[in-house]
């Protein structure tokens, strides 16, 4: 894909060495330093400080290995596509969201389907807890969820669970919503004129990583709500159709058409939304390739968060 000048360039930024860059790239060390050389020359500027102990990347060679590194995922995205096109892929994929998401909001599932239409795409809804659960034992081959990755960390490794892996997808906003019918609501612009609206949230038994996220939002933010606790999103998603308070809501949970049920207010807070995924599920090979349209798609092709 790339001239040998840029090959070596690649190597060393990823090795942190020009010895370990000529045996990947099987080649000799003064070769790889020229190719190198010759690299900056064309460009322009110093790609890598030099000393007897280390090999770091300048400014402008840090930029040029990003740029690098999201156009080699791209590439072997596209080699994994035509290679299982070639071949004919099938097997299952297992996915796990968390209840309550629109599946709508996260167009790299349907993306995946049709490119490799003989996997069969599985869509699982639990709870937190019951979705690290069931990729620990093997019944999931990856969770996309909104919470914090150590909580997972700390779960599998209480677990002795050392072949699982997290990597942030995208960020979603956190919302009050409300119904857009409620009359509090409908005379509001911001969150502190709400006042003492019922707010429905999960309980802490429920998702304790997402009741610490809310409480810290609301007592940072100094709001008046009166928090009441629910025990899923389906009791949360009712009492705000009934007009008996509002609730604090990712996008995720939201239909692509919300504005015109709901009212939404901005709490300036973006969730990290992340993949986790067992290295050792039966379908590695798909699992491996899903995560590499992951790495390689832009942000709106795998997810809708406006």
């Amino acid at each position: 894909m790339y001239d040998m000048n840029v090959q070596c360039f690649y190597a060393v930024a990823e090795s942190g060495s020009f010895s370990r860059a000529a045996e990947i790239l099987f080649l000799t060390q003064p070769s790889v330093s020229r190719n190198i050389k010759v690299l900056e020359a064309e460009l322009g500027y110093t790609l890598f400080r030099r000393t007897t102990r280390s090999v770091q990347l300048t400014p402008q060679g840090e930029m040029l290995f990003e740029v690098l590194k999201k156009t080699m995922a791209i590439w072997q995205a596209g080699l994994k596509e035509v290679q299982a096109a070639g071949r004919g892929l099938t097997g299952r994929l297992r996915i796990g969201l968390l209840n309550g998401w629109v599946l709508e909001r996260l167009p790299i599932i349907d993306t995946f389907q049709r490119r490799y239409p003989g996997v069969q795409i599985e869509i699982h809804k639990f709870r937190y807890l019951e979705l690290a659960e069931m990729l620990l034992r093997g019944a999931l081959d990856l969770i996309i969820v909104t919470v914090p990755p150590i909580d997972l960390e700390k779960y599998f490794a209480l677990q002795k669970q050392v072949h699982i892996s997290s990597s942030t997808i995208f960020r979603a906003p956190m919302l009050i919503c409300a119904s857009i019918e409620h009359p509090a609501a409908a005379g509001a612009s911001t969150i502190q004129q709400l006042g003492a609206l019922n707010l429905f949230v999960l309980s802490p038994e429920h998702h304790p990583s997402a009741y610490a996220v809310n409480s810290a939002l609301i007592r940072d933010n100094q709001w008046s709500l009166n928090i009441i606790h629910a025990p899923n999103t389906e009791t949360i998603r009712t009492a705000v159709d009934r007009q008996q308070g509002c609730t604090l809501s990712s996008v995720m949970y939201l239909p692509l058409d919300y504005r015109c049920y709901y009212k939404t207010f901005h709490t300036g807070l973006l969730l990290d939304t992340f993949c986790t995924w067992n290295h050792d599920t039966d379908n590695k090979e798909i699992v491996e390739l899903f995560m590499q349209e992951l790495a390689a798609a832009p942000v709106e092709e795998i997810s809708i968060v406006d």
